[in-house]
């Protein structure tokens, strides 16, 4: 991995007020990208908000680890291809009638979608009436989707200071002129039970991350909005915000963190868990339970 060099404040490229065109051989520099290739975008050597919370468990799971693509992480792209970018469904996906993966009769489907992902019927028939139950039930959702100045997979870059650290992300829905950003996140309850995806999945930390990017890059944040969208039928819908003081409470510790890795670039030192040995926890019921034995 060629991670980015450190770079000195008044050596600072200047960013582009408003969004450019992402064109291919492009280089990357401090900016906000329209239409950048997913290869390109998770391809570019910038810590990302979810590496960083990787990097917060262990910097060593940060540098080392590997992300798996998993077949629910495969569904959730498909969904947000579907609401974000319906344009580009047919180039990335094609509906098979076949019920097994891995038989030969699969792979030469696979080779007949010349790169493009199989999905089972049943699976593409639910993104289907995911999208019209979005649809159907009106809100926020459908109406910023239908804005015509909103911008969908916004790819945005800045070199953020005083850490010196060169960061990335990626805007699943961004209207710059009106300072609201919005992120699709599916869900199992998109009531108040989301507070506590908020708090486990540290949403939160996204939401200061990308409001802090882009009011480096010129563009103040004053709406992040969350649409928790319900995995199961009918697809419930709910838009949400995180309160002020736990953004402001985030922003400090990713400061932090930015801090922690920009010494691990110059050290080349990414610890792992901590050197002092532990001691195992032994709760009462254990012991009381080996007395009866």
């Amino acid at each position: 991995m060629n991670l980015p060099a450190k770079i000195d404040t008044e050596n600072l490229p200047q960013a582009p007020a408003i969004p450019i065109q992402w064109e291919p051989g492009m280089q990357i520099e401090q900016g906000i990208y329209i239409g950048m290739p997913d290869s390109v975008y998770f391809n570019t050597h910038a810590i990302s908000n979810s590496g960083l919370k990787d990097f917060a468990e262990a910097p060593a799971k940060y540098r080392f680890g590997e992300r798996k693509k998993t077949r629910s992480l495969a569904l959730g792209s498909l969904w947000h291809t579907a609401l974000l970018e319906p344009h580009l469904l047919d180039q990335r996906y094609v509906m098979t009638t076949l019920e097994r993966a891995g038989t030969n009769a699969w792979k030469a489907e696979e080779i007949a979608a010349g790169g493009r992902e199989l999905i089972k019927e049943p699976e593409w028939e639910e993104m289907l009436q995911m999208c019209a139950s979005i649809y159907g039930q009106g809100g926020a959702l459908p109406a910023v989707l239908g804005y015509e100045g909103r911008h969908t997979e916004l790819s945005f870059f800045w070199w953020d200071h005083p850490a010196s650290v060169f960061c990335r992300a990626r805007a699943d829905i961004a209207i710059l002129e009106h300072g609201l950003v919005g992120d699709v996140k599916s869900c199992q309850n998109a009531s108040e039970d989301f507070n506590f995806a908020v708090r486990d999945w540290k949403y939160h930390y996204q939401n200061a991350f990308y409001k802090r990017g882009l009011r480096k890059l010129g563009h103040p944040i004053d709406d992040f909005v969350f649409f928790a969208i319900e995995k199961k039928k009918p697809f419930l819908y709910r838009p949400w915000i995180v309160p002020r003081d736990a953004t402001e409470d985030a922003e400090r510790k990713i400061l932090t963190l930015l801090t922690r890795y920009r010494e691990c670039l110059d050290t080349g030192i990414w610890p792992g868990y901590p050197e002092e040995i532990g001691t195992i926890e032994y709760p009462e019921f254990w012991l009381n339970k080996e007395k009866a034995q």
